[in-house]
């Protein structure tokens, strides 16, 4: 069966939807504010996705992955799973839903109009691909590789360093996987999304998310190719499906804990080898790692402590797939009256500027400052990275202002950059890399976030795309001889028979 690309959600079925979590909600006795909030809020993303055009679109990607992970799969999880009521653990779970019901009203007035203005086709989108997919994947893949390689082994990638400039827009690797992804699916007509260098790819990526305990960096590559495959029109079939959704429950049992325990573990310094000896030993005993991180998560039970949660037990994975409890948290700090002021915005631009240009650029880490402030960490803490919805951060700033006026100037701007570059996501692979980008930074990236794909992360899939489709085909062919000419076995080559003239029996033309 083919995953339909959905570009628009009945208002009928999401009313149905939203009744049922209401109802639900109130026979766990939530309160009834709260609930109509819920029902609100997820009646504003259906609307704000289909003003986008739904996930054809890279801001409709965004809307989905910013709705989905921010609130609505916590929140249905926590009606029809873990059975609690929906604002128990909130401080100020009406104002934070509030907030989320503005801030997606906004989201959707921006993406009504950058529907009006974009360009019918993107600029990217417009390239095509064709026969050069191949080509340009493996070049991709290795260009992207060889910049990895080069930064490890010969370039600090610090911050602020030209490397680390050069780090963060080489979305090479992740362009192999679409492009060998699309081609795949398009060479064989749905029946099959991966071939050799698609699974090189993604065990390269998955290695390092290893080693560096990331779960971003060991989901990346999956949801990169599923991504990928789905919009290419990829027919999986029920083993396929079923696969996948034991891969789901592996990533919650295992690597989650693995990641998490890894953490703790993790060297702030050392060389490659040492992170690498350092990972293994816990990525080779997943079941003992696990059992560990199941003792932490008892002991944080019994000792609670004031961290923002949502739910009332460790939910593992999902406890990061949605910001109800940092926003709210820092709605409660907001709503005594604790503005960040619109600097942050201003900060969220400046950092645009790379840091080998302007030598003396401080640095801005707005999501440790705010973690800070509502003691998430530390007072001398300035290295840990958290994060908060963009909805969370504009009310911060400037509460409903931020809210109603600054976020959808931002969300204008990230939505007609992104859409006018990719265009429709079914005709090119080259724009679907903003909606791999925006399902992270959709729904944690805050104000900077936003701003950073708009510019930064634009350009990075600009260059990329340009690269792929017209220097990487022409190298890759150049190097590998794909281009050669390949003889049909069983090919003649022997001259043929001039035909004989009528008359001249046994005589072949053009002789005496």
């Amino acid at each position: 069966m083919r995953i339909p690309v959905v570009q628009n959600i009945r208002i009928r079925h999401a009313a149905i939807a939203a009744t049922l979590l209401i109802t639900l909600q109130q026979i766990e006795h939530t309160g009834l504010l709260f609930s109509l909030l819920c029902g609100l809020y997820l009646l504003l993303s259906v609307l704000a996705f289909n003003a986008a055009g739904g996930l054809v679109y890279a801001s409709g990607c965004w809307i989905f992955a910013n709705a989905v992970l921010t609130a609505i799969l916590a929140l249905f999880w926590k009606a029809c799973v873990t059975l609690e009521p929906g604002d128990s653990n909130l401080r100020v779970p009406v104002v934070t839903l509030s907030m989320y019901c503005a801030g997606m009203f906004a989201v959707g007035c921006s993406a009504a109009l950058v529907r009006r203005i974009r360009p019918r086709n993107g600029v990217l989108a417009d390239m095509g691909f064709g026969d050069t997919m191949r080509k340009a994947a493996l070049g991709s893949f290795i260009l992207g590789v060889t910049i990895q390689l080069v930064i490890i082994f010969y370039g600090s990638g610090e911050e602020g360093s030209l490397a680390s400039a050069v780090r963060q827009i080489n979305y090479f690797p992740q362009m192999a996987i679409l492009l060998a992804t699309f081609h795949q699916v398009k060479k064989t007509n749905g029946k099959s999304s991966t071939n050799a260098l698609v699974w090189v790819a993604i065990l390269w990526a998955f290695f390092f998310g290893v080693i560096s305990f990331s779960k971003e960096g060991m989901l990346g590559a999956p949801v990169t190719w599923f991504a990928a495959a789905v919009i290419a029109g990829k027919n999986f079939t029920r083993k396929q499906l079923l696969l996948l959704a034991l891969m789901v429950v592996f990533v919650q049992m295992y690597l989650v804990p693995f990641s998490q325990v890894g953490r703790n573990s993790r060297l702030e310094e050392g060389t490659f080898g040492d992170v690498v000896r350092n990972a293994l030993p816990l990525f080779l005993d997943l079941q003992g790692t696990r059992t560990v991180f199941l003792e932490g998560e008892k002991e944080a039970e019994v000792n609670p402590g004031d961290e923002p949660h949502f739910f009332n037990r460790p939910q593992g994975f999902l406890d990061r797939l949605n910001m109800l409890a940092p926003d709210d948290a820092l709605a409660e700090y907001t709503e005594q009256g604790n503005l960040s002021g619109l600097q942050i915005t201003q900060i969220a631009f400046l950092n645009i500027i790379p840091h080998f240009i302007w030598k003396s650029k401080p640095f801005y880490y707005v999501g440790n400052m705010y973690a800070r402030d509502i003691g998430m960490v530390g007072d001398e803490d300035y290295g840990t990275g958290v994060s908060f919805s963009p909805a969370g951060d504009a009310f911060h700033q400037d509460k409903w202002i931020g809210v109603l006026a600054v976020l959808p100037l931002i969300m204008v701007f990230t939505f007609l950059v992104m859409d006018s570059l990719g265009g429709d996501l079914r005709k090119s692979p080259w724009g679907l890399l903003f909606a791999v980008i925006s399902a992270h930074a959709a729904p944690e990236g805050m104000i900077g976030g936003q701003v950073w794909i708009s510019t930064y992360a634009a350009l990075g899939v600009t260059l990329v795309a340009l690269i792929s489709k017209y220097v990487l085909p022409v190298v890759t062919g150049a190097i590998t001889n794909m281009d050669r000419t390949r003889v049909r076995r069983g090919m003649d080559f022997r001259p043929a028979l001039v035909p004989r003239r009528s008359g001249s029996a046994g005589t072949p033309a053009g002789r005496p």
